[in-house]
C-alpha cells in the first residue's frame, strides 16, 4: 500500500497536455523531460507555488505578494528544470 503523501501525488487523471492530475496535486513534464509535482494558488493578492523535481529531488516555494500566476509559475518551472 501506497504512503499518504506517494497517493496524493500519484497521476489520477490527464490535465492537460503534458499535465496530470493526482489527489490536489499536478505532476508536468518540464523541459527537460523530467516530471514535476506541484500546487499553486492565491488570495488577497497573494500567491504560492510549491513544487518539487521527482527526478533531481529539487523543491522550491515561491511565496509572493504578488497576485498573477503568470509571472511566478513559470519562475518556479525554471527552478525545477535548471537546477541539478
Amino acid at each position: 500500500m501506497k504512503n499518504a503523501f506517494e497517493l496524493a501525488i500519484s497521476e489520477q487523471r490527464d490535465a492537460y497536455p503534458d499535465s496530470w492530475i493526482g489527489y490536489g496535486w499536478y505532476t508536468d513534464l518540464l523541459k527537460n523531460g523530467d516530471k514535476a509535482v506541484n500546487h499553486n494558488g492565491g488570495t488577497g493578492g497573494f500567491y504560492a507555488f510549491i513544487g518539487f523535481n521527482k527526478t533531481s529531488n529539487v523543491g522550491v516555494i515561491i511565496l509572493s505578494n504578488h497576485k498573477n500566476s503568470r509571472v511566478l509559475d513559470p519562475l518556479g518551472y525554471k527552478v525545477l528544470t535548471d537546477i541539478k
